[in-house]
């Protein structure tokens, strides 16, 4: 029942998501985007729109980029273990076929900052 939008993972195609959301969705109260950069371009369509964050919706991100904690408001992220992530791929990818798929758990961690909030009463 949630709306997701398809767009390009960057700043642009976190832009070209918020449009279309509050176009067809003006009621929304949280955008989730696949990483930070996405996010950024959410957060700028809502600061061009006067919309405030979080009081009137939140943003979080995935990635916990460096600049993250330095946006106003700062980025409320997914921090996922990326080199760990890399090197279980690979070992992964190296070790013999399987029938079974191979599923490891990530240890990610929810970075709150000051994007998100309550949802508004």
């Amino acid at each position: 029942e949630l709306p997701v939008v398809h767009t390009d993972f960057t700043r642009e195609g976190g832009r070209v998501a918020a449009e279309r959301i509050l176009g067809e969705h003006p009621d929304t109260t949280a955008v989730i985007a696949l990483n930070d950069a996405m996010a950024m371009g959410v957060l700028a369509v809502l600061r061009d729109r006067r919309i405030r964050v979080p009081e009137r919706v939140s943003v979080v991100g995935f990635d916990d980029v460096s600049v993250a904690a330095d946006l106003a408001p700062s980025l409320t992220t997914v921090r996922l273990p990326m080199t760990e992530m890399g090197r279980t791929a690979l070992a992964l990818a190296l070790k013999p076929r399987s029938n079974r798929p191979r599923r490891r758990p990530t240890r990610h961690t929810l970075v709150v900052r000051d994007s998100t909030g309550p949802a508004p009463a």
